[in-house]
């Protein structure tokens, strides 16, 4: 099923619903205002051109070095501190 966008005129609130393409709907289901949500355009996106000429595996090797990096700091963090055991 499609996600649409829709916002509630009465309370401004964003929602993302899924449901066929012939359904419409039109209560907030957050407020529980009556007729109040309009239809948002879809949203589209590009992509950097950069981006695309990346390979998939240099974003998988970026990704673990970063990830990497993280868990050594986390690491010398819990080296660093002092633990007592609970008597």
């Amino acid at each position: 099923m499609p996600k649409y966008s829709y916002r509630c005129t009465s309370c401004d609130i964003e929602i993302y619903l899924y449901h066929s393409m012939s359904e419409r709907k039109s209560n907030c289901e957050d407020c529980g205002a009556i007729g109040t949500l309009v239809k948002l355009p879809s949203r589209f996106f590009s992509l950097d051109k950069n981006i695309i000429k990346r390979r998939v595996g240099d974003l998988v090797r970026e990704s673990i070095e970063e990830f990497r990096e993280e868990l050594n700091l986390e690491k010398d963090i819990m080296e660093n501190e002092f633990f007592e055991p609970d008597e």
